[in-house]
């Protein structure tokens, strides 16, 4: 009968490049570059928040809307921005096309933008070091400098045309621009060399009687942005920044009228108050003489182009038009007087079609201005924009936004790089059929789409915030304000499952593991009703793959009592190099039939089995459409998908759902120490590096929100729980709340590793478990429950190096299942059973494959004992020479050194203090005086577990070539010149011969005599237990007594063989690692194997007691073996106990009955304290506690 499989196909780690903007969810740290971006701001990434142009630690170019303030937390902000790399080119800008126009003046072509340029000298004022500003901090005078590069390095190259205002940032500093329309491009690159070699915050030239003619660089640390953003809004309005002085006059190139025949420049500027700007003049007004002939103003004109279109001088075209500041406001679409006279109504009409007469929002805009060029008031602006996208109001004007100046259909809105949903992705057309702008280009998802033109599933993305105007495509200041598919509700979840289901997953691959692993055959039949078995994997040839898992997975397809799923994938399997693509290369259209006849009806090496792969994206789709087509109706196919947009919405989950049977949702691993950098892995926390739970209850709500909001029912989701914690290491232990951070980078966690899960930053429950009941060597041991994520915590380390762990206990996860099955999502957990049977079974298999390994594995060790022996010496002198290295060993303090240079006068002084000669390149030697023999060998011992008996006194001699200094023109290598470095009377490792290290196989070879009485015994119990003899006491307590008595020693047992199994592959030819893990194992086996020598362990004390320091030669100070000696000292303890009850061996008396001792024996491990506990390795004491947990789970029967 072919076994009931079904299948999973696991989109772990497959994932398309993600390329969406960073203002989306899980976004970059930085706008786009500019090389890619080009010279136009209007390509710029649109940032809306000062937080994140703060979080790019690269160079930025940007610009934004000088009137509304970066200090102000009611502004609000569109930030136009790229990144510039240190060699950056930018290409050049072409010029606004000008018109030019023939007069009666017969006009010269324009030598620059409609104008000439004429050579005229200033005089530059320079500021104060420092600006009046918030902040005390000065930025670092080489990031000022890379900042003021790269403005010039742009305006270099940007059009000639026109008035510049632009910043930069490179780390602590913002350099910003200010350049009039009349000032040349060419003049403001040198204007800005000049500046850099000042080395102060402020440069200008400002000439009160035309801004156009005005050019200023400021400089500050980034926090004092806005003072930059004030300085820049100055020069735009006409005044002068206080406090500076004269410096050299320089000569610059502007752009004047080609009528003008010459052009004189102011040199001063007017008295300047202290604390005052300084207005520039106004000219006197000029009466009506009819209407005059007129020049319409263009992108990038300047009065100088126009005076020269009109054929007159810059004077008359002063003259013609005397309100205040025109040459600094000239407006595109505005006009100009060419001739005495008024101007003709020149107000902005309707566009044929009926839509608006637009106008783009420049960075220097106002309301005001706007107002004043196109002959219109503030109010008609406010009035004609009620339902212009993204209108906030006149103090909210915003870069690049287009503007009604009438009534009329409002336009579509200006493009934006990078925008993902909405109507301002780039190439979007006006709709004819009505739909609204908003639902343009809705998210993947179903997601949220922001004002902003970005998608996410979160709050700041899905709550709506309209601004007071009640524009659409409007959000509140400081918020990104939800346009469409808003909300946080849960949806699709009005039917409950048909079937609860309670899915488990079996890691085949944690075989490796040192402890807490467990074969297949230890699940319980009845406790789930799905088990996934990971991990298989595809070939080259898309072939299934289980090579890695063969032995348990030969043993799972025999199993029943649940569905047997076998799952493809594995973070390490979907993520490494040399195989991540197989999975998207399998669902491709041209392997697509080969990978599913390979699925089903089954692989050569796996028949009857039926597995499967997901891709990405329609691929994905259509290779399971296929697989599903192939399949038979009893078979089902699932699928895992992660809990995050940024991943998740590559995938068509709506449609995928119509082809599987259930998803398993990742929902956790939400937070882990690859959030470092990541500004919007959390909110709020702009380094990432918050300590955040992984099993965060809000945010698995919100996970549950997006998939059941893209279009998957509840009932079809199984969600993730979890029974382990993702752990970091506190940068401050006593911090508490959501902003406290943790330590190292993306790619290292500085968290302790668990015993068993090996890893930093990812611990067990049950390694939690043991640290909270037997905290060991920690002296900070900690837990709580942090209500606002439903998680529980533990803290535990040691001052100074305390680790942070989230996790769910078992009420946690009872309530959090109890939620998620009130939600009508698929899954549910079973209560405990009674387990007596089921624990003894275990513990007999156990002993059964020890027993075996035990016999087989204790033969044919000489050789090993012998490479043991060898090995052990070789650590003496190693360790010897740590203990006494120059300039900080340990063992320095006992001595006093007299040293000398070659041929030199020996000098005395104490080892420790004397002058570090071994790093000058010349010979010396050290004579060692030990005056203080008692408390350097008995330091020795304790620190390294070396002997007295061991070490000898002598001398050692090596030499380094001299420094030969520069080679000579063909004289070739010159040959070494030896410089000796002796040590005399130096502490060294004695002969062989003289070192006696206790051979513990005479250990091994007294206890397998006992051994084989433990395994009669256990047999003759597991059966009674099987047929109910000991089920007469109360609460099945005889039953209880066995598992209890039986399983020290047989864990005991379990431990030596686990150190037995790899001794036997480590050869004598092996590396230092493979020799040290070698001699710690032999100490596991000696320390677990005591108990069984019985009444043959004294002859032998003095054998195990110089095994047990072995620990401290190589290093191992922490290691169990060092108990050994406390343990052999106490005979009557726990472990000789219960042994000697239930077989015999040591103080047993042998005269009780199988009940009777069975009792003993569980109150003899019921009396082991735990500090007696900690001296056993830690894989014991991990199993040991799985088997007090098991005990008390027992059920009383009725």
């Amino acid at each position: 009968m072919r076994p009931s499989f079904v299948l999973l196909a696991s989109l772990l780690g497959f994932t398309s490049a993600v390329t969406e903007s960073y203002n989306g969810q899980y976004a970059d740290n930085c706008p786009s570059l500019c090389a890619h971006a080009g010279p136009s701001p209007a390509n710029w990434t649109n940032i809306h928040h000062v937080r994140n142009l703060e979080s790019c630690d690269q160079t930025v170019l940007f610009g934004l809307n000088i009137h509304n303030s970066v200090a102000d937390p009611k502004t609000i902000l569109t930030i136009r921005a790229c990144v510039a790399s240190e060699s950056q080119t930018y290409e050049a800008a072409a010029s606004p096309d000008v018109p030019q126009q023939p007069s009666q003046h017969n006009l010269v072509v324009a030598e620059s933008c409609g104008a000439k340029a004429v050579n005229t000298a200033f005089t530059p004022q320079v500021g104060p070091s420092t600006l009046k500003k918030a902040s005390s901090a000065a930025p670092q005078s080489t990031h000022v400098a890379e900042a003021t590069r790269q403005l010039a390095l742009f305006v270099d190259k940007s059009a000639e045309c026109g008035t510049t205002i632009l910043f930069a940032k490179h780390k602590s500093a913002v350099v910003g621009l200010y350049s009039g329309a009349q000032i040349t491009k060419h003049a403001v690159r040198g204007f800005l060399d000049s500046f850099a070699e000042k080395k102060t915050s402020t440069v200008q030239i400002c000439q009160p009687a035309s801004a156009a003619l005005t050019v200023g660089v400021v400089s500050a640390s980034f926090v004092d942005l806005a003072a930059a953003q004030d300085a820049i809004k100055d020069w735009n309005n006409g005044l002068c920044l206080d406090e500076t002085i004269p410096a050299t006059p320089v000569s610059m190139d502007v752009l004047v009228s080609t009528l003008d025949k010459s052009f004189y420049a102011p040199t001063t500027t007017t008295t300047i108050s202290h604390g005052n700007m300084t207005a520039r003049g106004k000219p006197r007004a000029l009466l009506p003489r009819g209407e005059c002939r007129t020049e319409e103003v263009h992108g990038g004109d300047s009065c100088a182009s126009l005076a020269s279109r009109c054929g007159i001088s810059g004077n008359d075209l002063s003259k013609y038009n005397p309100q205040k500041n025109l040459c600094s406001t000239l407006k595109p679409k505005q006009h100009v007087c060419c001739n005495a006279g008024t101007l003709p109504d020149f107000r902005p009409r309707p566009q044929p079609d009926g839509t608006c007469n637009t106008y783009k929002v420049s960075d220097n805009d106002n309301c005001s201005d706007v107002a004043d060029a196109h002959y219109l008031t503030q109010q008609e602006i406010e009035d004609f924009n009620k339902n212009t996208w993204g209108w906030a109001g006149c103090a909210h004007l915003q870069s690049g936004q287009l503007i009604c100046l009438s009534e009329g259909t409002p336009p579509m809105p200006s493009p934006v790089q990078g925008a993902t949903c909405g109507p301002q992705v780039p190439g979007t057309e006006k709709p004819s059929n009505g739909t609204a702008l908003a639902d343009l280009n809705p998210c993947p998802l179903n997601a949220c789409c922001d004002a902003w033109g970005f998608c996410g599933t979160t709050v700041d993305f899905c709550t709506k915030s309209p601004a007071d105007t009640g524009a659409p495509g409007t959000a509140k200041p400081g918020t990104n304000g939800c346009i469409s598919n808003c909300g946080m509700d849960i949806v699709n979840n009005g039917k409950a499952p048909d079937q609860l289901k309670t899915v488990g997953y079996f890691e085949a691959f944690d075989q490796s593991r040192v402890c807490l692993r467990m074969s297949v055959k230890e699940i319980p039949a009845n406790k789930y009703s799905h088990i996934h078995f990971a991990f298989a994997t595809v070939t080259s040839s898309f072939d299934v793959d289980i090579s890695d898992v063969e032995y348990e997975f030969s043993k799972f397809v025999k199993m029943s009592g649940f569905k047997k799923i076998l799952t493809f994938g594995g973070w390490a399997f979907s993520t490494e190099a040399g195989t991540f693509q197989r999975f998207r290369d399998a669902t491709k259209k041209e392997h697509r039939e080969t990978f599913v006849n390979n699925l089903y009806p089954g692989a050569p090496d796996i028949p009857d089995i039926t597995p499967g792969s997901p891709e990405e994206g329609d691929n994905y789709l259509a290779f399971l459409q296929l697989l599903r087509s192939k399949l038979p109706s009893e078979k089902s196919l699932s699928l895992a998908v992660p809990a995050s947009y940024w991943y998740l919405k590559q995938y068509p989950v709506k449609d995928i759902a119509k082809y599987v049977d259930y998803f398993i949702y990742m929902t956790y691993d939400l937070h882990g120490q690859w959030d470092v950098d990541n500004k919007s892995s959390m909110p709020g926390c702009q380094a990432g590096n918050c300590l955040r739970s992984h099993i965060n209850k809000t945010e698995t709500h919100d996970a549950m929100v997006m998939i059941t909001k893209a279009g998957v029912e509840a009932r079809q989701l199984i969600i993730g729980i979890t029974s382990y914690a993702r752990s970091f290491r506190m940068n401050d232990a006593s911090c508490s709340g959501p902003f406290c951070t943790f330590a190292g980078d993306k790619r290292h966690s500085m968290a302790y590793a668990g015993p068993c899960t090996t890893t930093g930053g990812y611990i067990s429950n049950a390694e939690l478990n043991d640290i909270i009941k037997n905290p060991g060597n920690y002296s900070i041991v900690k837990s709580y429950i942090d209500k606002d994520s439903d998680s529980n915590i533990l803290m535990y380390g040691n001052p100074g190096a305390v680790d942070w762990a989230a996790y769910m206990d078992g009420d946690l996860k009872t309530n959090r299942i109890n939620w998620i099955k009130g939600l009508n999502f698929g899954a549910d957990s079973l209560d405990s059973g009674c387990v007596h049977l089921f624990a003894l079974d275990i513990l007999y298999s156990q002993l059964l494959d020890s027993l075996s390994l035990f016999q087989s594995n204790s033969e044919g060790y000489d050789d090993k004992f012998g490479w043991y022996e060898k090995w052990t010496k070789e650590q003496i002198q190693p360790r010897i020479d740590g203990f006494m290295k120059l300039g900080e060993g340990k063992g320095l303090k006992y001595f006093d050194c007299y040293w000398a240079y070659t041929d030199g006068k020996e000098k005395k002084d104490s080892c420790l203090g004397m002058p570090h000669i071994w790093d000058v390149n010349a010979g010396w030697s050290i004579r060692y005086d030990l005056v203080d023999k008692k408390g350097f060998f008995d330091a020795l011992a304790a620190e390294t577990g070396i002997d007295e008996s061991w070490v000898a006194f002598g001398e050692t001699s090596e030499y380094i070539c001299a420094d030969p200094g520069d080679p000579r023109p063909g004289t070739g290598g010159l040959p070494c010149r030896k410089l000796f470095h002796k040590k005399l009377n130096y502490p060294q490792k004695d002969s062989d011969d003289k070192i006696h290290v206790g051979n513990p196989k005479k250990l091994i070879e007294a206890s397998i005599g006992n051994v084989t009485a433990l395994r009669t015994s256990l047999l003759s119990s597991y059966l009674s237990v099987g047929l109910s003899f000991y089920d007469d006491g109360p609460n099945d307590t005889s039953a209880t007594d066995a598992v209890v008595a039986y399983s020290m020693p047989i864990l005991q047992l379990t431990e030596a063989i686990n150190s037995m199994k790899d001794i036997k592959e480590i050869g004598e030819d092996a590396k230092e690692q493979a020799k040290k893990d070698l001699i710690l194992k032999i100490l596991t086996i000696v320390f677990m194997v005591i108990p069984f020598v019985g009444e043959a362990l004294g002859p032998l004390i003095g054998s195990a007691a110089s095994v047990a320091r072995i620990a401290l030669l190589i290093g191992e100070a922490g290691n169990g073996a060092l108990t050994v000696a406390e343990i052999i000292e106490d005979p009557t303890s726990a472990p000789f106990a219960v042994l000697g009850l239930i077989a015999g061996v040591g103080v047993g008396s042998g005269k009780l009955s199988k009940a009777e001792a069975l009792a003993e024996a569980s109150k003899a491990r019921g009396l082991l304290k735990g500090s007696d506990l900690a001296k056993f390795p830690q894989r014991f004491r991990d199993q040991d506690a799985l088997v007090q947990k098991v005990v008390k789970s027992l059920c009383a029967r009725s």
